[in-house]
């Protein structure tokens, strides 16, 4: 349908037919856009010269300056006719092919659509539409009119649907992102819990070994004095003990001599007899 919709655009008989205006000389389309665009310096209010001026820009696709003559058409109109009708419908076929053109092929299909080339649709889209909808209510049987409309309707309704989900795709991100800095939050908290978990532990530990080492050098000088109190209370032993002590130590020692020789001899003395002697 887009294809077709360059053929809608209206060049009505003079006095609107602005070609007439320049001989019989064929112009090229250059050449008439230069003729137009001096006219229109000299008559820059004029609806005919500016309705022209955007068709034969419109022909040659400069569909941006075609949509503003055409706005001029519209601006300096005085009553309802039929130049008004035809402007508004070729300001809707400009505003309806801008839209196209600014959209990718297959882009109904594309998942990462970049948003703003999806708002600025939208925004050409509804201009063309309201366009439309100026041009049914002055003539309601317009059958181009009802199908251009038709066709830009749909494309509003997959442009919405297109910004809608860009949207929850974007807020899903925006979820995703938020519960992630969750995550790594309650991550970071987590570990300085368990960081200062350690750091009490280990303070705990070295007050405890702190505590031990400094009972230790308490314990000491008593521990000490309870050994020397110990040594000091043992009976100290005089040289007559010690004289009688060394004395009795002899003479154990040599009762053990003695009875270590009595068992030698009583062993020499049970030897049996020599072979040929009798026994007593």
């Amino acid at each position: 349908m887009i294809a077709a919709l360059i053929f809608f655009v209206l060049v009505s008989a003079s006095p609107l037919n602005a070609w007439s205006l320049f001989g019989t000389k064929p112009l090229t389309p250059e050449e008439k856009i230069q003729q137009l665009q001096k006219q229109q310096v000299d008559h820059p209010d004029d609806p005919v010269v500016n309705y022209n001026l955007g068709v034969a820009l419109y022909r040659i696709n400069r569909l941006q300056e075609a949509q503003s003559n055409f706005e001029r058409t519209l601006a300096h109109i005085k009553s309802h006719n039929k130049l008004e009708r035809q402007a508004l419908f070729n300001k809707a076929n400009t505003e309806l092919k801008l839209t196209v053109n600014m959209l990718p092929p297959h882009w109904e299909e594309q998942k990462d659509l970049d948003q703003q080339i999806v708002s600025e649709a939208l925004k050409t889209i509804n201009q063309a539409i309201q366009e439309y909808q100026k041009l049914l209510d002055l003539e309601p049987k317009n059958i181009k009119a009802q199908t251009n409309k038709k066709y830009a309707d749909e494309i509003k309704k997959k442009l919405e649907e297109k910004k809608k989900q860009q949207q929850q795709n974007k807020q899903d991100k925006q979820n995703d992102k938020q519960e992630k800095s969750q995550d790594n939050k309650q991550d970071q908290q987590k570990e300085q819990h368990n960081e200062q978990n350690n750091q009490k532990q280990q303070q705990s530990e070295q007050q405890k070994q702190e505590q031990q080492a400094q009972q230790q050098q308490q314990n000491a000088p008593q521990e000490q004095q309870h050994a020397e109190s110990e040594q000091a209370q043992q009976p100290q032993e005089s040289s007559e003990e010690r004289r009688m002590r060394a004395l009795l130590e002899n003479l154990q020692s040599d009762e053990t001599e003695r009875q270590k020789a009595l068992v030698r001899q009583n062993a020499m003395n049970q030897q049996p007899p020599q072979q040929g002697q009798k026994p007593w």
